[in-house]
């Protein structure tokens, strides 16, 4: 969520394996992911890449955060989690993509990173998950009001974790 120059990032605690959900009191995996200085990525899909991601980003230093700049970083990611960490796909590196969405907040921007490969900044706030929609709307409907940037996004979180069954009311910012 981006307000009043403030960009907030955060997601459920929840983590489902299909129909299976393991509740962040079992699984201490976050789906939020510091990258130094320049901001905090957030991981929808499957989770098996975060270790690989978070070992690339220690030693990649983005040039300048941009739609371009991410894109780039995120092919070069790929090459690395296929030469490093054996990551295959069967027919092309669409199946890789396809496996999961992220979020990016830097202190300025907020970036999407979605499966079809492309990296979309956005001027207001975004979701995604399996609960983006209740999210999305009740950033929508919440965005003009006096809360600010953080109380924006908890609300959102709360409203997504309360309707949907695969989102968990308990957050991190």
């Amino acid at each position: 969520d981006k307000k009043n120059n403030q960009v907030v990032i955060g997601a459920d605690t929840q983590i489902s394996w299909g129909e299976t959900k393991k509740s962040f009191a079992d699984c201490k995996q976050s789906k939020l992911i510091k990258y130094k200085d320049f901001g905090v990525f957030g991981i929808v899909g499957l989770l098996a890449f975060d270790i690989p991601f978070k070992m690339f980003l220690q030693d990649y230093d983005i040039k300048k955060v941009n739609a371009t700049n991410i894109f780039e970083m995120l092919c070069k990611f790929l090459d690395f989690a296929k030469t490093k960490h054996l990551v295959k796909s069967t027919h092309d590196d669409a199946e890789f993509f396809a496996a999961y969405d992220y979020l990016f907040a830097t202190k300025d921007s907020i970036y999407h990173i979605c499966r079809q490969r492309s990296v979309v900044e956005m001027h207001r706030f975004w979701s995604i998950g399996s609960g983006c929609e209740y999210a999305l709307g009740s950033m929508q409907s919440t965005y003009k009001s006096d809360l600010d940037a953080k109380q924006l996004a908890t609300t959102a979180l709360d409203t997504a974790g309360y309707f949907d069954i695969y989102s968990d009311a308990k957050h991190k910012h």
